[in-house]
């Protein structure tokens, strides 16, 4: 009779190898520190805005309310980072680590390539923000770009590490010999995401219908009238 594993138990060097075991904390590390940049800029806004010098088209109360849901937000992501790359991590609740994790890759790993690219872009052109003019410093360009394109990163390589480490029975062997779970929620799951697809697209390629440039993600808008 077989006994048991207890899975968070196992030292990481033991399952899958030293190696992987560095390159997830490495990279969820990476994540947290990347990600701690953002959160800095988002502390020196409201700052700054608690002190008399916010932005002209908002509300102080308005501008401090949103950017102190993005520290939560900001917060959450550093506390994710390190719990990929800690050991501890291996022995949370799973269910909020996963979510967050999950949901935070599913929004940051896609954008990969177009902050490598619009990096590459801007260093070609020398492009970004200057002081003056009601732009942002390009300093705090730079460190949000950092924090963003280093929380991906690092989620795109401590993520996968973390859950073949904490669950190495759901990636060995062969899906035919598993028992049958329910999958009901299959469909549903694949049409909503056929359809966020399909929405994104629309606003990529310029569409205006379901949005305005106040409420399309990633300040993506058309460039045609609505």
């Amino acid at each position: 009779m077989e006994v048991p594993v207890d899975v968070a138990a196992v030292p990481p060097e033991q399952d899958i190898g030293a190696r992987w075991s560095a390159a997830r904390k490495v990279a969820g590390y990476s994540a947290a520190l990347a990600m701690s940049l953002y959160l800095l800029v988002k502390v020196i806004w409201i700052g700054v805005a608690l002190l008399g010098s916010g932005p002209d088209d908002m509300g102080t109360a308005a501008w401090v309310v949103l950017n102190a849901v993005t520290v939560g937000m900001s917060a959450i992501g550093v506390t994710v980072g390190l719990a990929l790359a800690q050991d501890w991590g291996r022995r949370i609740p799973a269910r909020p680590l996963i979510f967050f994790a999950w949901v935070g890759g599913g929004f940051m790993v896609p954008m990969l390539p177009y902050l490598v690219i619009s990096g590459v872009l801007a260093a070609l052109g020398g492009g970004g923000s200057v002081d003056g003019g009601g732009q942002a410093p390009a300093w705090e360009g730079l460190l949000i770009g950092v924090g963003f394109l280093g929380m991906a990163a690092g989620l795109a390589v401590a993520l996968p590490i973390y859950l073949r480490q904490r669950w190495p029975a759901a990636f060995l062997g062969r899906l035919g010999d598993r028992p049958a779970g329910a999958s009901w929620f299959v469909l549903p799951a694949a049409a909503v995401t056929v359809a966020l697809g399909l929405l994104w697209l629309s606003w990529a390629w310029g569409g205006c219908w379901a949005s305005s440039p106040r409420t399309a993600p990633l300040a993506v808008t058309s460039t045609t009238a609505c």
